[in-house]
């Protein structure tokens, strides 16, 4: 019974000492990732710009989410374009809110009916005869302490979607390259 008692008592301080931690949290949250792709930024942020390609370069995709299934409103690309997803598990929205075509687009994604919502921008900036891609998101989890915990979690997995939607992005024109 003491022993039992002891493990109670380490619990309990561990979770107080958790919940602490993360009521000192910043609430506001980054995520970024970046590759060079061989191609200029005009023709990379064409193909990024259009929504129905994201199957195609992103890691979210029926290949790896089979029950996932995408619909598109508005235009294909520019302000207002969305794709939607629902996998079974979650449902999304996307929306683009700004775009240049020769230098950025931004969107906005909410998920699970405004669970998650989060600010995202992907740059592209010429670099000799190639681009650096840039692929950012953030977002404010509020004061929420389990939250902030659960970013903890979901920052390093968003940012290594993001570096092999990055990967597949710069493999696609490595090969529209190749002899």
């Amino acid at each position: 019974m003491k022993i039992l008692k002891i493990v109670v008592g380490v619990v309990v301080l561990l979770l107080g000492v958790l919940l602490l931690i993360a009521l000192l949290m910043d609430s506001e949250w980054r995520v970024e990732r970046s590759a060079e792709v061989d191609a200029p930024p005009n023709k990379v942020m064409a193909f990024i710009s259009m929504l129905p390609n994201w199957p195609e370069w992103t890691v979210w995709n029926t290949e790896n989410y089979p029950e996932m299934k995408m619909s598109y409103a508005g235009p294909n690309w520019g302000v207002g374009a969305q794709q939607s997803w629902d996998d079974g598990s979650m449902v999304g929205v996307l929306e683009v809110t700004a775009y240049d075509p020769a230098a950025y687009m931004e969107y906005v994604v909410d998920m699970d009916n405004g669970g998650f919502v989060m600010q995202c921008r992907i740059e592209t900036r010429p670099v000799l005869s190639h681009s650096e891609v840039i692929w950012s998101c953030w977002g404010d989890t509020g004061a929420s302490p389990i939250d902030k915990l659960m970013m903890v979690v979901f920052e390093p997995l968003i940012g290594k979607d993001f570096q092999g939607g990055l990967d597949k992005l710069a493999a696609r024109f490595a090969k529209e390259r190749a002899p």
